[in-house]
C-alpha cells in the first residue's frame, strides 16, 4: 500500500476525532450559556414574584437583584447569540461524521486493493468536506486518541 494513502488515513482520522472533541467543546459551551440565563430568569421570576406578588419578604436591593438578574440574563443570551455554539456544534459533528464515511471507504479501499486507482476520488471527497478550524487543543487529544488506538506506526497501518 501507498505511504500517502497511509498518511492520508491517518490525517483523516485525526481530522475525524478533532471536530468530534470541538463538537463536544462547543455542546457543553451552548448548554452552559443557557443554563445561565434560564437560572437568571428564575432567580428575577422568584424575586419579583416573592415580593410584589405575594409580599413574602422586603429587603431594599430587591430591585437592584432583579434588574442585575434580568441584565446579565440578556446579556448572556446576546454573547450566545454571537458565539452561536449550537451551529458550530451541528457543523463540527457534520464533519466528523463525513470524516468517518471517508475513512471507512478508504479501509474498504485497501481491503479491496483497489485504493491506489483511486486516489482523484479519495481526494474528491476529501476537499468536498467543509473544513472548520478546530482549537490546537483538539488536535492534539485527535492526535492522541489515533496514537493511542495503535493503528498506524510509524509506517502507517498494521493489518494482521
Amino acid at each position: 500500500m501507498d505511504k500517502v494513502i497511509k498518511d492520508w488515513l491517518r490525517k483523516i482520522h485525526t481530522l475525524e476525532y478533532a471536530c468530534r472533541y470541538q463538537s463536544m467543546k462547543e455542546e457543553r459551551k451552548h448548554f452552559y450559556i443557557n443554563l445561565v440565563v434560564i437560572l437568571c430568569m428564575i432567580s428575577s421570576a422568584t424575586i419579583y414574584g416573592a415580593t410584589y406578588i405575594f409580599d413574602l419578604f422586603n429587603f431594599p436591593l430587591k430591585e437592584v437583584l432583579v434588574f442585575f438578574f434580568a441584565i446579565f440574563a440578556s446579556i448572556m443570551s446576546i454573547i450566545g447569540y454571537f458565539l452561536d455554539p449550537y451551529s458550530k456544534f451541528i457543523k463540527y459533528r457534520e464533519a466528523s461524521k463525513k470524516y468517518e464515511f471517508l475513512r471507512h471507504e478508504i479501509e474498504v479501499m485497501i481491503s479491496n486493493n483497489t485504493v491506489s486507482n483511486n486516489t482523484d476520488e479519495i481526494l474528491k471527497k476529501w476537499k468536498e468536506i467543509e473544513y472548520n478550524n478546530v482549537s490546537k487543543k483538539n488536535f492534539s487529544l485527535g492526535k492522541k486518541r489515533v496514537s493511542e488506538l495503535g493503528i498506524y506506526g510509524e509506517d502507517g497501518i498494521k493489518f494482521d
